[in-house]
């Protein structure tokens, strides 16, 4: 069976849909194909979209959103708390609550999901089984309320398909490619580029502290190949959230779960979405704190007193554990099966 996925040429959704959703569809045995506009798909017999938030827009959208065995779309929230909810990076396309209804109307078995996990409020659901359904309410209320319908939380995951082909284990590539501490990414901009700074900071506390081989990728173009291999190879990795995340919790970065599937042990800034996915296993593979003077000095005591060898009590034995709780919990195709659950 087909299943549309929105194209992203670029940034985090490239390689969210492009590559994490449709090799997941793909190991499942679906035909994913990647759509532009909705009105453009013309079908040519059963299949099943995901769709984003602000692309169901004319009738001919929606009679193909209507024709799909399962349709899906990501759901922005209603509204944001702070600074961050005047941007619209932030909030749904379908801003009044007159638009949302008609849309809902039309679209009476549309499915909406969410990254997020705000738990106060009616129209929330923990679809994935290793999200709590309990658990820290905010004050602030479930952002998702303006929804008059069920939102889903499926939060982002390891493309466990994609990279894991381009890993290297051999002691050569361990040797070329190993670092103390990595971290590859890009510097996001959300909205109001505040986390450059933020990543700054981390950066140099890291240098300071005298672990004696960072690997700091930043904009770097490397390969995915090279990405895969550095975060396989290295002891630990190194993540860091935007303020927005920081402050709220509401969601935790893709990096996140590659790092975890691939090296096995993170650092990180605090964010209550990663603290409550990996909770059983903070001690062991997860270590979060915002200050990062204090995290980085953690880094270089745990890289100081690990072993790198393998017995049930090693560094070694507890990164191949998170590993395979990633490969076990948090891929893309477990993703999809929870899309497919949705009733």
């Amino acid at each position: 069976m087909k299943v549309y996925l929105k194209n992203h040429p670029a940034h985090a959704g490239h390689w969210i849909y492009n590559h994490g959703y449709y090799n997941a569809w793909k190991f499942l045995n679906y035909e994913p194909e990647l759509y532009t506009r909705i009105e453009d798909i013309v079908p040519t017999g059963r299949y099943h979209i995901m769709c984003v938030d602000g692309d169901i827009r004319s009738g001919k959208d929606m009679e193909i959103i209507n024709g799909a065995d399962k349709a899906w779309m990501y759901a922005q929230p209603t509204w944001y708390p702070g600074k961050w909810g005047k941007h619209p990076n932030f909030v749904t396309y379908y801003n009044t609550a007159a638009d949302r209804t008609q849309l809902l109307k039309l679209c009476p078995d549309l499915k909406l999901w969410t990254f997020l996990t705000v738990r106060q409020g009616t129209n929330w659901q923990a679809i994935n089984s290793n999200v709590p359904a309990v658990g820290t309410f905010f004050p602030i209320g479930n952002v998702f309320d303006g929804w008059d319908r069920k939102v889903y939380s499926l939060p982002l995951a390891f493309d466990d398909i994609e990279y894991n082909s381009l890993v290297d284990k051999s002691a050569a590539a361990a040797q070329k490619y190993g670092y103390d501490v990595a971290y590859i990414g890009g510097r996001a901009d959300n909205g109001f580029d505040e986390k450059a700074k933020l990543m700054d900071e981390t950066f140099q506390a890291f240098k300071n502290a005298g672990i004696k081989k960072t690997g700091f990728f930043v904009n770097a173009g490397l390969s995915q190949k090279d990405e895969a291999n550095i975060l396989y190879h290295s002891k630990a990795a190194l993540n860091v959230h935007d303020v927005f995340q920081r402050q709220y919790g509401f969601d935790t970065n893709e990096r996140t779960f590659k790092a975890l599937g691939l090296t096995g042990t993170l650092f990180s800034d605090e964010v209550r979405q990663l603290g409550e996915l990996m909770h059983w296993a903070k001690k062991g593979s997860v270590f979060q704190n915002t200050d990062p003077v204090a995290l980085a000095k953690e880094a270089k005591d745990w890289i100081d007193a690990a072993e790198f060898t393998v017995n049930e009590y090693t560094t070694t034995f507890r990164k191949e554990d998170m590993r395979q709780h990633i490969l076990g919990h948090h891929c893309y195709r477990h993703r999809v099966d929870d899309l497919l659950k949705m009733v």
